[in-house]
Formats: C-alpha cells, sequence, structure tokens
C-alpha cells in the first residue's frame, strides 16, 4: 500500500502472490520498490505505473534486500549467508559472496553505489566492492550483531545497530571506531538516516524511538510508545518520520516538534 502522509488517504494498493511480505526496499526516488514474500518470489514493481515488472525466486531464503541509487541493481542477503547481486531489468544475478558460517542479519548499500555492508549473527561485518568483489572491510563486533544499518550522506561513515546494546559509528576510509552510543533497553529494530545526514533515528523493542545527533552524537528526542517498533522511514525533506509498531498502527511522527498523529 502506498499511503499519503498528510492526508493519511492509500493512494495505491499492489496485489502480488497470496503471502505476506517480508522485506521490502525502495529507491531514493520513489519510483521502484523491491518486496520478498514468505513464498520465497522477489516482485519488481514501478511505483508510477502501479505495475509489477518482473518476478524472481530467491536463491535461499532472504533476510534482507537493498536498491542501489542508480536503481539499475538490488541485493539480497540470504540464510545461507551469500550475498548475491541482482539486475533490476534483466532479473539476472551474480553471487557477490559465497555462503558463509552465518546467515545475513542485515545489510545497506553505500549512498554512492559502490559498496555492499551486510552483517551476520555471529557478530561479522563485511563491505564488498560491489563491481571488483573485493573485501573493502571484515571485522567482529565485540558483543551482538548487526540488526539494522544505515549509511550516512557524507559518504565517510555508517551507523550499526548492535542487538541488544545500541549505535556503533564506524568510519567506511577505514576500519576503526568513531563512537559507541550505549543504549541499555531493547534491540535496534531499526535504524535510518535522514537524507542530509544530520540524524540517525533508533526505533527499539522497548517502546522507544530515539534521535541521534550525527554531529555531537547526543540524543535530541526521544519517544515512548505503547507497542515495540518494528520499522521506520524519513521523508526526503527530513520533516517527517513514519513509525510501524507492533498494534499495526501507522504513526507520523513531526520531527521538530516530536507529535505524533495517527493514519
Amino acid at each position: 500500500h502506498i499511503w499519503n502522509i498528510n492526508t493519511g488517504e492509500c493512494t495505491s494498493s499492489f496485489s502480488g502472490g497470496q503471502n505476506y511480505i517480508s522485506c521490502i526496499d525502495v529507491s531514493l526516488d520513489g519510483g521502484l520498490c523491491v518486496s520478498r514474500d514468505g513464498y520465497g518470489l522477489i516482485r519488481l514493481w514501478d511505483l508510477n505505473k502501479g505495475i509489477c515488472t518482473n518476478v524472481v525466486r530467491e536463491h535461499s531464503r532472504t533476510n534482507a534486500l537493498a536498491i542501489t541509487p542508480d536503481k539499475r541493481h538490488f541485493i539480497t542477503g540470504g540464510r545461507d549467508g551469500a550475498i548475491w547481486l541482482w539486475d533490476t531489468s534483466a532479473g539476472r544475478s551474480q553471487m557477490l559472496r559465497d555462503a558463509y558460517i552465518s546467515s545475513i542479519s542485515a545489510l545497506v548499500i553505500t549512498r554512492d553505489g559502490k559498496y555492499c555492508i551486510c552483517g551476520t549473527y555471529d557478530g561479522a561485518v563485511f563491505i564488498y566492492n560491489i563491481f571488483t568483489k573485493e573485501i573493502k572491510q571484515f571485522f567482529i563486533l565485540e558483543r551482538g550483531f548487526a540488526d539494522s544499518l544505515t549509511c550516512l550522506a557524507d559518504g565517510r561513515r555508517f551507523v550499526i545497530g548492535v542487538y541488544g546494546f545500541g549505535l556503533q559509528i564506524r568510519s567506511l576510509q577505514e576500519e576503526k571506531v568513531i563512537r559507541d552510543l550505549p543504549i541499555d533497553e531493547g534491540s535496534s529494530n531499526r535504524i535510518v538516516s535522514t537524507h542530509d545526514g544530520k540524524y540517525c533515528l533508533r526505533g527499539s523493542t522497548s517502546r522507544s524511538l530515539s534521535i541521534w545527533s550525527m554531529d555531537d552524537y547526543e540524543c535530541e528526542h526521544e519517544i515512548r510508545r505503547t507497542k515495540a517498533i518494528s520499522n521506520i522511514s524519513v521523508s526526503s525533506d527530513g520533516c517527517q518520520c513514519a513509525l510501524v509498531s507492533s498494534d499495526t498502527i501507522i504513526r507520523i511522527l513531526d520531527m521538530a516538534s516530536g507529535k505524533c498523529s495517527v493514519r
């Protein structure tokens, strides 16, 4: 479903298959959507035309997926630990990384479309060059695992949501921790950065949404909810944030005032 944030109306609905959606991503310009259903089918959607343009079958159970900024490819990470690079027009795939001892827990593509960052459930984090398949970085988290990842707009930093422990800001240029932001409560179900890279938002199972400044690494707002937050997304202008909770209600947060409205 596509919703108008201002009016709360559902403007479009796309139907494909008879099963739940487990993974989804939308391109930066809002024109392309890739979804994975419970049967292991991956569908590509033209959101402007409202049609499904292609259907492909996954190689192994997909835990995470992401679209490249130029929309020419998308990447999937599976239960077997393998990473696949897919062509959005032809539906062809090539293996970016072979199967690993642990499943993929999260993945993200850098803003320049050059690197894929992926985490596994054993605490490993890989950074791959999408074009050469070379490993740029590989490290093991001291505790927990990456259950969510986001890249900042400056192209120099990325953020890891470490399960049960908080946020870790790291350098893309070198294998270095810039800052640890320990948070005691809940896992980092979902983290996302604003398009200008000034803020990182964290939604957690502890029923809170926290907004962190990426300039001084301080928490500027914390909003408590009655249910665990399962997903969050920020508008391109950075003014509004959509929250999805376990009570299935979509809430729209005004970033400036911190007030929520129900849709």
